[in-house]
C-alpha cells in the first residue's frame, strides 16, 4: 500500500501514517488548509477501493485514512503487543537460523529474506539488508569451515 500511495502522490502515505484533523468549520479554508484533508480523502478512497467487501465493512465509517489503516492493521496483525510478540518469535527463529543440508546460498538467502520481510511487515526495523548479509556470511562461513577442516 505504501508503494501504491507514494506512486500516486508523495503526501498520501504521510496522511495515513500521521493522520489529520477534519474540521467542521463553515468558513472557507485557504488552499493550504484544504490540502491535507483533500489528501486524506484521496488516501481513504484508495483504502476503500483496495479492500474486500468484508474489510470495507470494517473501515467504511472511519473519518480519516489513518483511522481506517489502524483498524486494518489491528484486524490483520493484532495489537501492538501481539505484533511485538510475533516479531520476537521471528527474531528467535533467526537466531537459530542455520543452513539446511544441500541448500545453496541463494536458497538460504531467500529463506532468511522471507522471515525478515515478515518482521518488517509487523513494524520491526532491526533487520536491514546489512544485517541479513552479515548473518548469512557468518552462517555460510561456519558451514564452509566444516568442509575445509
Amino acid at each position: 500500500m505504501f508503494s501504491y500511495m507514494n506512486a500516486i502522490h508523495k503526501d498520501l502515505w504521510k496522511v495515513v501514517e500521521i493522520g489529520c484533523e477534519i474540521s467542521d468549520e463553515d468558513e472557507t479554508p485557504t488552499p493550504v488548509q484544504a490540502y491535507v484533508p483533500q489528501r486524506n480523502f484521496q488516501a481513504l478512497n484508495i483504502l476503500h477501493t483496495s479492500v474486500s467487501p468484508e474489510e470495507f465493512d470494517k473501515i467504511e465509517d472511519a473519518p480519516t485514512a489513518k483511522d481506517a489503516w489502524d483498524t486494518l492493521q489491528v484486524n490483520h496483525q493484532g495489537s501492538r503487543k501481539v505484533r511485538e510478540s510475533r516479531i520476537k518469535t521471528l527474531e528467535d527463529e533467526l537466531s537459530l537460523f542455520s543452513v539446511k543440508k544441500d541448500e545453496s546460498a541463494k536458497e538460504m538467502y531467500n529463506r532468511m529474506k522471507k522471515i525478515t520481510n515478515q518482521i518488517k511487515s509487523l513494524g520491526g526495523d532491526k533487520w536491514g539488508d546489512r544485517e541479513i548479509v552479515d548473518k548469512l556470511l557468518t552462517i555460510y562461513m561456519a558451514r564452509m569451515s566444516l568442509y575445509l577442516a
